[in-house]
């Protein structure tokens, strides 16, 4: 908004127009827009959710309960974050709504909105343009393999267009061409094809994951449901409609061809994402399982065998209305990091950006500092300050360090540090929070004659540790 341009390297200017424009027009602070985007989105989801349940499900009832599925926080924090990568993600069913609007009623009006929507989307963020690419390829085929039915039954067959796809296709290619990740990743890819990668890139990376939660394979198991228990429900739900709709298809039935048509970029969406992340280097673990690409077509999906259910078994409506609740208390709690999924709150208090503005101004740039519960976005320190402050070895915390050095202490890290569950357990960025710190250590770090504090605002504190008072002080 001060430069009134994009930097070179913004790979996914729209979601940043959105915010600018937003801060703008309706006359907000920065902070506050950012804020409010991913609430729209999120409400935006719910309303393409629907309107894409009217012209893919058979019923009306069927599109009001994919409504409500669509409600579901199914995305975790990304509802509440303002990260181009899962905003673009709640944009999937707005695109495919015009796409079949596009071919039922084909007026100037979808087709131009679908167009720009196109020529838009990878500007909201490549990798989820690149599920778009392929996801269109699979309407393809599917619709290919619907007008093999046709011939056999007399059935009315969509017509083949492949124009969406060059669109997206071209405008992606150009754009993220570039960009010099491009290529590197394209470098990967082939030489991991070319068998010169002899392991499965990000393996290692999982596999540290989970060696470095110190939970056993149970306490690991009830963790992931609470992460994504509410992924899980929808996705079986999901699975049980794919089998419903394949049966439809064999027995050439009219009524399920649009619900056929959504089935196959819905399962093309999950390994495109994952080649994704294994290629590209450029989503860490964590944001590839709190923005599942397969998550934008599991409303509609999962309301088809929900109403199944309703209609052809004798569940009752009370069962699916506690199924479809306990799926949103899981959904909501796991939206902000907080113990019950062993994660520290990672939000950024208007008491962290004053002390780290405090400390950018008031610093010696030439001595080093650490810090302990700052966002690395704020502060990366390159400074590890030891467990119990080095207080088991050593009288005072100067003693650990060769020169002067700063310490940055957050309130969450000592909060975190002394929580009952999270002590023993993190699953964070260690830079946030780590276990081995008692109340104790905290307790001495407030005497400790070799640390001067130079700013604190009551969340955030700034010291200064002396090694010139080792020796007179030890």
């Amino acid at each position: 908004m001060t430069s009134g341009h994009f930097e070179a390297e913004n790979r996914y200017p729209i979601v940043h127009l959105l915010s600018a424009q937003l801060a703008q027009v309706c006359n907000l602070s920065p902070h506050l827009a950012v804020k409010i985007l991913p609430i729209l989105f999120s409400i935006l989801f719910t309303g393409c959710g629907y309107l894409l349940a009217t012209v893919v499900l058979p019923g009306q009832s069927q599109a009001i309960l994919a409504s409500v599925c669509a409600t579901i926080l199914f995305f975790g924090y990304y509802h509440v974050a303002t990260y181009p990568q899962g905003l673009s993600i709640m944009m999937l069913p707005l695109v495919f709504y015009l796409y079949f609007e596009r071919n039922t009623e084909p007026t100037l009006s979808f087709r131009i909105l679908f167009v720009l929507l196109l020529l838009f989307f990878p500007f909201f963020h490549p990798a989820t343009a690149v599920v778009l690419i392929a996801c269109l390829m699979g309407v393809e085929v599917a619709k290919v393999a619907w007008r093999l039915k046709k011939t056999a039954s007399g059935s009315k067959a969509y017509p083949l267009t492949i124009e969406p796809t060059l669109i997206a296709w071209i405008t992606f290619f150009t754009w993220i061409s570039a960009f010099g990740f491009f290529g590197a990743a394209i470098q990967t890819t082939l030489q991991w094809l070319r068998g010169e990668i002899e392991h499965l890139p990000r393996v290692a990376e999982i596999q540290s994951m989970f060696a470095s939660q110190g939970l056993s394979p149970l306490d690991q198991t009830m963790l992931a449901l609470r992460l994504y228990g509410d992924n899980l429900v929808l996705l079986v739900l999901s699975v049980v409609t794919l089998v419903t709709v394949a049966r439809g298809f064999l027995s050439r039935q009219e009524v399920i061809k649009n619900l056929f048509i959504l089935s196959i970029p819905f399962m093309v969406s999950g390994p495109v994402w994952m080649f994704v992340f294994v290629t590209t280097l450029q989503i860490t673990l964590g944001r590839l399982l709190g923005s599942n690409a397969m998550m934008w077509a599991t409303p509609v999906l999962a309301a088809f065998s929900l109403y199944e259910m309703l209609v052809k078994t004798r569940v009752h409506v009370v069962t699916v209305a506690a199924i479809l609740l306990c799926v949103s208390v899981i959904a909501m709690l796991g939206v902000y990091h907080s113990p019950f999924v062993l994660q520290v709150s990672w939000q950024v208090t208007r008491m962290d950006v004053a002390g780290t503005n405090w400390f950018t101004a008031h610093h010696d740039p030439e001595t080093p500092f650490a810090t302990l519960g700052v966002p690395p976005a704020y502060a990366l320190s390159r400074v590890k300050i030891p467990e119990h402050f080095n207080y088991q070895e050593q009288s005072i915390l100067g003693t650990s360090f060769d020169r002067d050095t700063y310490l940055l202490l957050a309130e969450r890290f000592q909060v975190a540090a002394l929580h009952p569950a999270l002590s023993s357990a993190m699953i964070n960025d260690p830079r946030l929070a780590r276990p081995g710190f008692a109340h104790e250590d905290f307790d001495r770090l407030e005497h400790d004659p070799s640390i001067d504090r130079l700013y604190t605002n009551g969340e955030f504190d700034i010291y200064l540790t002396r090694t010139s008072r080792n020796q007179t002080d030890a």
